[in-house]
């Protein structure tokens, strides 16, 4: 019986030295735990940053391209705007000899006309 009770009294000792030693554990694996936590916060922030300075970069690079285009478009419609003010200016050309020719042909009838009566005043049919 002594016997059995010194064997149960070494396993309540070792349960004990046990149950002190996976708490031990537990403490030293605590701050662990929060350390790990941590750098796994760290690192999904590094994730995050790098995607977004990814995608930063790709929005520059379309953001210039965008502009060299812009600029394209902006000197054709510049050479657009000439050419369509050279038309303007050959147009109201146009119009101003159009007026004069115009204005040559209604003096001409106006004196054939008055040469006509002229002539029918005279007898000449």
């Amino acid at each position: 019986m002594q016997k059995l009770r010194g064997l149960a009294e070494s396993h309540r000792a070792t349960i004990a030295s046990a149950t002190k030693r996976a708490k031990d554990a537990e403490q030293l694996i605590k701050p662990k735990e929060e350390l790990l936590k941590k750098r796994t916060q760290e690192r999904d922030e590094l994730e995050k940053r790098v995607y977004l300075m990814r995608q930063y970069v790709t929005l520059s690079k379309d953001l210039k391209t965008t502009r060299q285009k812009l600029e394209e478009a902006e000197k054709k419609l510049l050479l657009a705007n000439d050419k369509a003010s050279h038309l303007e200016a050959k147009l109201q050309s146009l119009h101003a000899e159009s007026d004069t020719l115009e204005s040559k042909y209604q003096n001409s009838r106006r004196r054939h006309n008055e040469l006509i009566s002229e002539m029918e005043n005279l007898g000449f049919n």
